[in-house]
């Protein structure tokens, strides 16, 4: 039989009572709110690694009552970011990383696309500033998970929960998607399959991200 020490159980009751007040911070917010989890791209022009169903940030967002807009059994699917900016997420979390082995691993490297991307930069999150910044480490089954929740909740804190859904940016976008769709995928062959995001069917990639 596995014991836990002493100082074992200390931290476990230290990180759940953290947890708890985390949630607890957030309890009287109201509001639909909802998020996406980008922890990286291989290039910024292919479609971006996200959050599905499958890891600590859908664990994250689960508990603290956010919607993940990614609708897939994978723990790092990929989507394009035109579906992305269809569900409009209330937050965006991008991953803080010290590797480079992607073009997207880089935080200041993703803000700068979000800021100037033609579809990116229309999102409400983008546009009013809902930008979170998380260590990925605290994206992994860790002792440092804990401090994802602080951090989500901190956000949520910052911000004015609303219900999620169309905007005058997001109808700028509605123009310019056929094209740019077509533009970033020309030439592209990937075995794709399906995945939902915010309730709509849209494609993704399942190449393996680890």
């Amino acid at each position: 039989m596995f014991n836990v020490s002493a100082r074992g159980e200390q931290v476990i009751s230290e990180m759940k009572a953290r947890e708890k007040a985390a949630t607890a911070r957030i309890a009287a917010l109201k509001g639909d709110v909802s998020a996406v989890f980008w922890y990286s791209s291989a290039k910024l022009n292919a479609d971006p690694y996200l959050a599905g169903q499958g890891g600590v940030p859908a664990y994250l967002m689960s508990e603290l009552g956010i919607q993940n807009v990614v609708d897939s059994n994978e723990e790092w699917p990929t989507a394009g970011w035109e579906t992305v900016a269809k569900a409009n997420p209330t937050l965006i979390v991008a991953g803080d990383m010290t590797r480079r082995r992607f073009e997207g691993d880089d935080i200041a490297v993703k803000r700068g696309f979000l800021a100037k991307d033609p579809v990116a930069s229309v999102m409400d999150a983008v546009r009013q500033g809902r930008i979170v910044e998380m260590k990925v480490q605290f994206m992994d089954p860790t002792v440092r998970t804990v401090r994802g929740f602080e951090v989500l909740a901190d956000a949520l804190e910052r911000v004015r929960p609303r219900p999620t859904g169309a905007s005058d940016g997001l109808v700028l976008m509605e123009r310019l998607l056929p094209g740019l769709s077509e533009a970033r995928h020309r030439g592209t062959l990937q075995r794709q399959n399906d995945v939902r995001i915010a309730g709509s069917p849209v494609r993704f990639s399942s190449r393996a991200f680890r």
